[in-house]
């Protein structure tokens, strides 16, 4: 009978962990990173004098599993984003010509994207997301130099909002080794907010926007 009743407790145990380890299966975590270009846009002023910058993003993800072809994606990231304003004419006091500057304006965020992403494929997956993301302004400065023009750096925090948030898409592929996943995805991000303050042209509206080409590697928990 203990014989019997061991066996039941045995099996019963092999059973009831089935459902977590199935669960547990289709959690991912991974780390991506890649570089970025960033546009400002939401004024005549800003989209005549401010150009495109490069900058990158680097950081941690998480994605469940909800269907064999549709995840839920997320994660947090380190972001730099900016612009710049490139042919700086530099003058003497006179008035003439002496040399050209440029200068960059850095702004460094913290990134919580939620997506959706639908896969396409079997072992080597391609897939398409889209969703919104949150962030949260750390710093800002501008930094500015060249030919005859000294190098100059500023604190720019006060004159941008905390707060940014947006929408956005993207597609992308996988491929898998083992419990690991390889990834690339090219990322468009577009801003809804203004994340300027008053400080910065007169209170006209200003966006970000931004294209990120991210590669990363993921691990599957579980099974």
């Amino acid at each position: 009978m203990k014989k019997k009743i061991t066996i039941l407790f045995v099996l019963w145990v092999c059973f009831s962990l089935q459902p977590f380890n199935a669960q547990e299966s289709k959690i991912t975590i991974g780390i991506n990173g890649g570089p970025n270009r960033n546009q400002m846009v939401g004024n005549d002023f800003a989209n005549r004098i401010y150009g495109a910058a490069f900058r990158f993003a680097a950081g941690a993800t998480v994605e469940y599993k909800l269907t064999k072809r549709i995840s839920a994606f997320s994660g947090i990231n380190y972001e730099k984003k900016g612009m710049s304003v490139k042919n700086i004419i530099v003058t003497d006091i006179a008035g003439t010509n002496v040399g050209k500057g440029e200068m960059n304006i850095f702004l460094n965020y913290l990134v919580v994207p939620l997506t959706g992403k639908l896969y396409i494929g079997k072992k080597v997956k391609g897939f398409l997301s889209a969703g919104a993301y949150g962030a949260y302004l750390l710093n800002a400065r501008s930094a500015s130099g060249g030919t005859n023009m000294a190098p100059y750096s500023q604190d720019l925090t006060t004159i941008y909002k905390r707060a940014d948030m947006g929408l956005l898409g993207g597609i992308g592929m996988t491929v898998p080794f083992g419990k690991f996943n390889a990834l690339l995805e090219a990322r468009y991000n577009h801003g809804l907010y203004n994340y300027g303050t008053s400080k910065l042209f007169n209170g006209q509206p200003i966006n970000n926007t931004s294209i990120n080409l991210m590669c990363g590697i993921s691990y599957c928990l579980g099974k």
